[in-house]
């Protein structure tokens, strides 16, 4: 039954890919459909999302995700990701906003939209800027501007040059926060956008105040302040006129300043943003205490204490929710011990819950593993499901990264070349099917195997290597008889690793030789090493060995006759030559 719907799924696969061939050959207008209708959904759901209708931008984000995901459309996949990591980042979701930006990050792989990796890099930014993770912004942020700054965009640049400059200011670092936000400024001028222009002068106020230069200070704030008047907007118009209004109140322009508070406040209450609200009624109190308005200082001292009950309140909301947000994204374990007398027998109760569900879980572990260890471990009809499944393990391993190069020759609309490779995969998938079923095939058919996925990896490379497979003429590889894809790991190491970032053109040498009832297999590459890769490879290599290894026992059990491989550098034989040579030795069926 799994095995028939692997067989559907990859028949289906084959049979999309073919089929979207053609309709880029046939019709260059098909993939613009596509963009077009999950464009309309993406198109509203920004609209709803600009407008803080934001129940409404989540429905309409869905339906986009739900078209672009049907169509596979890896383009708009990213820039729907980006759009509901802005959402949710906007409402507070730090949790469902950081796993949307990292998925987008993961489309660039197959869209080439480095463009919205940069974005999701800024939005990652601006996540922890939030959490007051000042220097894991900073990180993200600098990721990001590497972007604009290879494509010499300047939208991009400015937008980082101040989110850079926001972080340093937030981190006390004046000097550094100055230098990005002039930068950020001057691309916003050349833009002529004065509600970004306002910003930038806001926080190059809050700079000089930081530096104690008030007088400054109250020339950029004013500036921003114009700037904002301009433009109109609440939410910054109300954060230039209390953070005017407040330093007002440190300069002694008291009259001045009571104006900026009393225009600002209602702003800030009616947008509650909390602290620009405590802002202005600390403010408003000390101007009213200076000039002897003591009846409207007490007033305002009151308010001000209000304010600050309801922002601690949100605040140990919002420090319970970061906490378990670095938690989950950073995997940190983190203990809170609660010693009062209530909690300690609340935690007493709770050990011993916890020592029953413990006692009662090994309980029925050592139930489990007494059942398996009745059942026949050397049934020759558990070695074969073993084998099978664990083929079906290794198969997907590459041909679905086969399937990516070929989308990319796609989307390049070189479709020739796209329908070349396909067939290929195509022949390379059909024996792999046919495989699954088998507990040997032949040497001819697994040389077969190995040189279309050698092929499909030379595209996916670009040429950057070349390959030999070589065996003895006088070799009846037609009627050598080994298990199914157990060279393929080895020649997959050989080629994404050795062979990998050369400066050189790589080869690939593959050699047969057969002696005594075995076969040798020698896969040696002149790449980079065992010792200069081993960093780097030991994840993935530890992978393919795993399931090697597993193989290994499995068919060592059923032929009675040991598999053996071993790897070495070929460097230490000889100073001349560098690469790796691998050899396996694999009995062959009599």
């Amino acid at each position: 039954m799994l095995l028939k719907k692997i067989h559907k799924i990859l028949s289906l696969a084959i049979l999309m890919l073919v089929s979207t061939i053609t309709c880029f050959a046939q019709n260059p207008s098909y993939n613009n459909h596509i963009k077009n209708a999950t464009s309309k959904y993406y198109e509203t759901a920004l609209k709803n999302r600009n407008n803080h209708n934001y129940d409404s931008a989540q429905f309409y984000f869905k339906q986009a995700l739900k078209q672009a995901e049907q169509d596979e459309d890896y383009y708009m996949l990213g820039r729907i990701y980006n759009g509901l990591g802005t959402l949710y980042r906007k409402t507070y979701h730090n949790r469902e906003s950081i796993h949307y930006y990292l998925k987008s990050i993961a489309t660039t792989k197959y869209s080439g939209n480095q463009y919205g990796k940069a974005i999701a890099e800024n939005g990652i930014g601006n996540i922890y800027m939030g959490l007051k993770e000042y220097n894991k912004a900073l990180f993200y942020y600098k990721e990001s501007i590497k972007y604009g700054l290879e494509n010499n965009n300047n939208y991009h640049l400015e937008v980082n040059y101040g989110t850079i400059g926001d972080a340093y200011l937030k981190l006390n670092v004046p000097d550094s926060a100055e230098f990005y936000l002039w930068k950020s400024l001057q691309l916003a001028s050349k833009r002529k956008s004065t509600i970004a222009e306002g910003i930038c002068y806001q926080l190059l106020g809050e700079v000089k105040e930081q530096q104690g230069l008030f007088n400054e200070a109250y020339k950029y704030y004013s500036k921003a302040l114009d700037l904002q008047r301009i433009e109109n907007d609440k939410r910054y118009l109300s954060y230039a006129l209390i953070h005017l209004g407040n330093l007002c109140e440190k300069i002694g322009k008291f009259k001045e300043g009571e104006e900026m508070l009393l225009e600002g406040k209602p702003l800030s209450i009616e947008l509650n943003s909390l602290e620009d609200i405590i802002m202005a009624y600390e403010a408003l109190y000390n101007i009213y205490f200076s000039t002897g308005k003591y009846k409207l200082a007490c007033e305002e001292l009151a308010m001000v204490n209000a304010w600050k009950d309801s922002l601690f309140n949100i605040e140990s909301v919002s420090a319970l929710n970061d906490m378990e947000f670095k938690y989950q994204t950073e995997r940190k374990e983190q203990q809170i011990e609660l010693l009062t007398a209530e909690n300690k027998i609340r935690s007493q109760r709770m050990m011993l819950f916890i020592i029953i569900s413990i006692v009662l879980v090994l309980a029925i572990i050592g139930g489990i593993l007494d059942f398996f260890r009745r059942k026949k471990r050397n049934s020759e009809q558990q070695l074969m499901l073993k084998q099978q499944l664990l083929r079906m393990q290794m198969n997907p391993h590459f041909l679905f990264n086969a399937l990516g190069s070929i989308q990319n020759y796609m989307y390049r609309n070189e479709t020739k070349k796209a329908a070349g490779y396909l067939n290929n995969f195509a022949s390379l998938t059909r024996a792999i099917l046919e495989h699954t079923t088998q507990e040997y095939i032949s040497l001819e058919d697994e040389i077969k195997s190995l040189r279309n996925y050698i092929i499909l990896e030379q595209m996916r490379t670009n040429h950057s290597f070349d390959y030999q497979i070589i065996y003895s003429e006088d070799s009846d590889i037609e009627f050598i008889e080994i298990p199914p894809m157990l060279i393929q790991p080895f020649v997959e190491n050989a080629i994404k690793h050795g062979l990998r970032n050369l400066k050189y053109q790589g080869l690939l040498h593959i050699s047969f030789e057969e002696e005594n009832d075995a076969l040798f297999v020698y896969v040696t590459d002149n790449g980079h090493g065992i010792q200069q890769n081993s960093n780097t490879q030991k994840g993935h290599r530890s992978m393919s060995m795993q399931i090697f290894n597993k193989r290994q026992k499995i068919l060592s059990r059923q032929l009675k006759k040991n598999i053996y491989f071993s790897i070495e550098n070929q460097q230490d034989l000889n100073p001349q030559k560098t690469g790796t040579k691998v050899k396996i030795q694999i009995p062959i069926k009599l």
